[in-house]
């Protein structure tokens, strides 16, 4: 029993200081713009954000989806993030927290002017997603396999999708209330995680809506029966 205890006991200490924020991590070396200006490239990408240094380089093909930051690299990038990019919005509390992934340092506050206004690429946002092909795909093929294949293996089949779509969004609530709660579990960033499987949620509703109209006689009469 003591050794049990001992074990939860290590268990706890070593999970504690898991979920000490990550601001608090980071060594505190200093640079100054001249340093953060030769790092603007994409294969090499710093920025200073309210008086911080961070090397963005690994984060920039995940920000895509957003905006191309590119522009920014070497720069003092502060009232950019503090306005996203002067729309007057400011970044989540998670956002704030996936930044500090990055930190490597703090600026040298002699040297922070006012913002590098630097024009950011004017392609215009292209949304990757095309919601046609998994809503309009999923009913066509719903309705070819209730037409053609025995009624239980026509169910087994969308019962089936509909379990699959059902994981990620359930993963996605637990890995968004454990982001908020402990700063560890930023790092499997849950947002990300769930705009790769955005689709299947698509997926998920449609087949839930079929499902339902299709036993619509069979709930309306179980409604009247009690």
């Amino acid at each position: 029993m003591r050794k049990f205890i001992s074990y939860m006991s290590i268990l706890f200490i070593v999970f504690v200081l898991a979920a000490i924020p990550f601001s608090y991590i980071h060594a505190a070396t200093t640079y100054t713009l001249t340093d953060v200006a030769s790092h603007n490239s994409a294969s090499d990408c710093w920025m200073v954000i309210n008086n911080n240094v961070y090397n963005l380089t690994a984060y920039l093909p995940d920000h895509d989806k957003e905006l191309n930051i590119r522009p920014w690299c070497g720069t003092n990038a502060t009232e950019d993030y503090n306005t996203k990019n002067g729309r007057g919005q400011n970044h989540s509390t998670q956002a704030d927290a996936l930044l500090e992934e990055y930190v490597i340092g703090t600026i040298t506050t002699s040297t922070v002017p006012t913002q590098t206004t630097k024009t950011v690429s004017a392609t215009p946002y292209k949304s990757p997603y095309n919601i046609f092909v998994p809503l309009f795909g999923t009913i066509i093929f719903y309705l070819v396999s209730l037409k053609f294949l025995q009624k239980q293996l026509h169910n087994a089949i969308w019962n089936t999708i509909m379990l699959l779509g059902l994981i990620p969004s359930f993963f996605f609530g637990i890995g968004m209330m454990l982001a908020e709660e402990f700063p560890l579990f930023q790092i499997f960033s849950p947002r990300n995680v769930m705009y790769y499987h955005v689709e299947l949620s698509v997926i998920f509703g449609t087949v839930c809506v079929l499902h339902f109209l299709f036993r619509l006689q069979i709930y309306i009469a179980q409604i009247k029966n009690h």
